[in-house]
């Protein structure tokens, strides 16, 4: 996979540090299921840098956990022919994900409930953090390759934070995953399992 680095420097001090941090896969492990890490870029009071922050989404209305348990039982459970019909032509896989939405949407849910106000850094596992939301992320992603300020400063030195393109894209493939648990403790790595 060929991804693009951008490197974040302050305009006052010698701090420079590129966003590679935010690549790889992370994971929270359940008892019986694996949740994506949602994540963003954050500064690490503990870390005193840019780190990868947990990132905890509201749900939109438009597609609540009930409406896909509804959609499931309307659809498959009581319908033996349709399940038949998937069974005999290979779609089962169908259900499976439909099944795979749900609880997706049900630990998301959980996680949101539980922690909201608990975002930690996923380097250190501290909860002294603050989000680096940059305004100007649009003008860089459509193709503007130019240093640009963001509207954010430079915590302990006051400078403001800059972010450009190093022109580079490298191509990476990631063997491992980071695991947390469900409260974002640092669980370990282990090898990627495909499904």
């Amino acid at each position: 996979m060929s991804m693009s680095t951008i490197e974040i420097y302050c305009d006052s001090c010698d701090y420079c540090v590129n966003d590679t941090f935010m690549w790889g896969r992370f994971d929270y492990a359940f008892d019986d299921y694996r949740l994506h890490v949602n994540r963003e870029k954050g500064w690490c009071n503990d870390c005193k840098s840019f780190k990868a922050i947990e990132y905890f989404a509201i749900p939109t209305e438009e597609e609540p956990l009930w409406q896909g348990i509804d959609n499931l039982h309307k659809t498959v459970l009581p319908n033996f022919w349709r399940y038949l019909f998937l069974r005999l032509t290979g779609r089962l896989w169908l259900i499976k994900n439909d099944l795979d939405k749900i609880k997706e949407r049900y630990y998301s849910m959980y996680l949101l409930s539980k922690r909201q106000d608990k975002v930690r850094c996923l380097a250190c596992g501290s909860c002294e953090v603050q989000p680096f939301r940059d305004k100007s992320k649009r003008e860089h992603e459509s193709g503007d390759f130019s240093d640009y300020a963001t509207k954010m400063i430079h915590p302990g030195c006051g400078g403001v934070i800059h972010c450009r393109s190093t022109g580079m894209r490298l191509h990476m493939r990631f063997d491992n995953v980071r695991v947390y648990s469900p409260e974002g403790e640092y669980l370990g790595e282990e090898k990627y399992k495909t499904v």
